[in-house]
């Protein structure tokens, strides 16, 4: 990845092309101001301080193999002050994934967020990130697409590092995990 990260990795799990190509159509209508992801599901918050990635690589492709890939239904779309996004409902086997991850990199990160695993998980989908009220209004009306979506699919894991700042900085993936165990 080149340099040392200022910020150090978030467990995501990537949805559907399909999703990806809505979320992506969305962004290029209103450009986003910070840096983001492709379109994704948080299945472990953000972390820093690593202490060693490779151990954090193993501690997820454990996690991975035990889950198949998870199909969670939207529940409704949302538009926060900084966001604007699809809230899932949360599965067993996503529950599950994202505890087992919190105690498996518990002692190797330094959590950013007090990521901890009891009903404070929300599983969402953020489409839009760091909007002025205006973009926020303007783009409320340009999400009719993704109201209609029933489900969003989860076939892999990447973690994810930042270079740079919130507004400058660049997301890269360090590794990806298919959801299942492999042949």
């Amino acid at each position: 990845m080149g340099s040392s990260p200022i910020f150090k990795s978030v467990r995501e799990s990537v949805v559907d092309q399909k999703v990806n190509r809505l979320v992506e159509g969305l962004r290029r209508e209103i450009p986003p101001r910070v840096a983001v992801m492709p379109a994704h599901v948080t299945v472990k918050g953000s972390f820093v301080e690593p202490v060693s990635i490779p151990e954090i690589q193993t501690c997820i492709e454990r996690e991975t193999v035990r889950t198949g890939s998870i199909e969670l239904q939207v529940q409704r779309l949302f538009a926060g002050d900084r966001s604007i996004g699809l809230s899932l409902l949360p599965t067993a086997e996503l529950m599950t994934l994202h505890n087992g991850l919190f105690y498996a990199l518990e002692p190797l990160v330094k959590d950013v967020y007090g990521d901890r695993p009891n009903d404070q998980y929300r599983p969402h989908l953020t489409i839009f990130y760091g909007l002025s009220p205006e973009e926020r209004k303007y783009a409320v009306d340009l999400l009719e697409p993704l109201e209609r979506l029933q489900s969003v699919q989860l076939r892999d894991v990447n973690l994810m590092g930042r270079t740079g700042g919130e507004k400058d900085g660049t997301w890269e993936v360090i590794h990806t995990w298919p959801l299942g165990p492999q042949e």
